[in-house]
């Protein structure tokens, strides 16, 4: 219980002290999940605020940097092998690449000239499309991370 309201006290003084919600626009130094969530105005501070209240420790630049690892399963050395839909293989280089078919109805002027060989993104671009709402296509459209064509749904993610 509040005790008695002294003369001289400010009424800003008096609100501050009797208010159980703060008065001031800062978060405290350790915000709970959803007090972060709800001062988050960019992605990236959605993105993070969204991985904290998930447990989860974003990756470090490192990390990031890394291209996801996956089985290769195709060898285009092997007389007679044609590439079908998911199929991986390494290049010379060490990097991995997938064969794409697009499945979403919206490609489907364009199927022909985008069925191909892309390389497999990097972890951080995982990272990003797995906290966020919007995740890409081989050929980088922007969709919703469960489209039939999105690198997470390719990947086996989702």
């Amino acid at each position: 219980m509040i005790g008695p309201i002294l003369p001289g006290e400010s009424a800003a003084l008096i609100r501050s002290i009797r208010s159980p919600i703060p008065t001031n626009a800062t978060l405290p130094m350790n915000p709970s999940p959803l007090e972060a969530l709800k001062a988050a105005t960019t992605p990236a501070e959605i993105q993070a605020a969204v991985a904290r209240a998930m447990g989860y420790e974003p990756m470090d630049k490192d990390e990031a940097a890394e291209q996801f690892e996956i089985e290769p399963d195709f060898d285009p050395n092997v007389p007679g092998w044609i590439p079908w839909n998911g199929a991986v293989q390494r290049k010379p280089s060490g990097a991995l690449w997938l064969f794409w078919m697009p499945q979403g109805r919206n490609y489907r002027d364009t199927f022909d000239d985008l069925v191909g060989w892309y390389q497999v993104p990097l972890m951080g671009e995982i990272e990003d499309w797995t906290l966020g709402s919007v995740a890409c296509t081989p050929c980088d459209d922007d969709c919703e991370p469960d489209h039939p064509d999105s690198w997470l749904r390719i990947l086996g993610l989702i």
